[in-house]
């Protein structure tokens, strides 16, 4: 190693440690030598309350600094807001939340869940939370990512998730809200594709301050049990916008999607042509006691794929609800064992009055 080689090694270090301070917030010196090092160094602030390292913050999780720099004990409440972050790694912040006074969660800059367990359980009983906000995520593709996520968070009011196009990952939106009973407003109005085993499993169960779900752009179902007992006893659940739902082809895709809805009153689903997975709408109004309607005005003699047994019990536990089909279905389904039966409902009326779209 020669003369030349080492000061050439020491200025390159100490160029490197002039950039680390800046990216800090130091005060740079106008001569960046070793002999302005340390107080360059010195001028890094500490302290401010909120501890940050790669876009993620969290104010007073462990307590905030005060102006003597001494770590002073946390109050019982904190927020946290993760920027930068774009993915989550397989298991990084399952459970890191749990119980915790966590009062809002914010993913600014999150546009997909591809690993599996990323959230898992990351804020479960959490009773202190009032928002969730991931208003860049547009893509959930890992196995339970986020499973349990939010559940319980029984004073959460407001979950954005305003971008959101496509669920796939098997549970990955299973139990996310269950039983989150203050949730007023949810927005997965963006939602065109679900198609994950059990993607939403019980995901709004119990959400009972609830009253309206906006899924106006979701067009495909594609899995098994993807909705299943999605909103369960949203008891005050009166309206489901699905009005661009076209296939649905996941056996028991909408199992007990809705049972025991009970301020529901109709649902319409207009552009509904293929209806092909086993069960598809098996128990799906199950205890819908309130609903008087249901009209499926777009499908056809060419929608079931060969199976007769998509309604099963859909109005089991319901009275005196009527249910529309296309004039020309009468011949196709008329005879089927569950719409003889009225879908399992008590006075059930089964009406070919809508006109036929083929």
């Amino acid at each position: 190693m020669t003369i030349a080689s080492e000061i050439t090694r020491i200025n390159t270090n100490i160029a490197a440690a002039y950039t680390a301070c800046n990216n800090k917030g130091a005060t740079m010196p106008v001569a960046q030598n070793s002999a302005n090092l340390a107080t360059c160094i010195g001028s890094i602030t500490g302290g401010g309350g909120s501890s940050t390292k790669y876009g993620a913050s969290i104010d007073n999780l462990l307590g905030n600094i005060d102006a003597n720099d001494v770590l002073m004990p946390p109050v019982t409440t904190f927020s946290a807001t993760f920027t930068d972050v774009q993915d989550i790694a397989t298991y990084t912040l399952a459970y890191k939340f749990y119980h915790t006074g966590v009062t809002s969660v914010d993913f600014p800059d999150l546009t997909t869940l591809s690993s599996i367990n990323a959230l898992d359980s990351f804020c479960i009983d959490c009773s202190g939370l009032t928002s969730f906000t991931a208003d860049a995520l547009t893509t959930v593709s890992g196995s339970y990512s986020l499973y349990y996520a939010f559940s319980e968070c029984t004073h959460l009011t407001t979950v954005d998730l305003s971008a959101l196009t496509t669920v796939s990952g098997s549970y990955s939106f299973s139990y996310s809200f269950n039983r989150c009973t203050n949730l007023t407003t949810v927005d997965l109005s963006a939602l065109t594709t679900v198609s994950g085993s059990h993607a939403f499993d019980y995901a709004f169960t119990y959400c009972n301050s609830l009253t309206s779900i906006d899924l106006s752009a979701l067009t495909t179902v594609s899995s098994s049990y993807g909705l299943g007992y999605t909103f369960s006893n949203c008891r005050n659940l009166t309206t489901i916008d699905l009005s661009a739902l076209k296939t649905v082809s996941g056996n028991n895709a909408f199992y007990r999607a809705f049972n025991g809805c009970t301020s529901l009153t109709s649902i319409n689903f207009p552009a509904l042509e293929i209806i092909s997975g086993t069960n598809a709408f098996a128990s799906a109004f199950q205890s819908c006691t309130s609903l008087t309607s249901v009209s499926f005005p777009a499908l056809t003699s060419n929608s079931f794929s060969n199976r007769t047994n998509q309604f099963n019990n859909m109005l089991k536990g319901v009275t005196g609800c009527t249910v529309h089909f296309p004039s020309n279905l009468q011949s196709v389904i008329g005879n089927w064992t569950d719409v003889v039966a009225g879908f399992g409902g008590t006075n059930t009326a089964v009406l070919f009055d809508l006109t036929a779209t083929e």
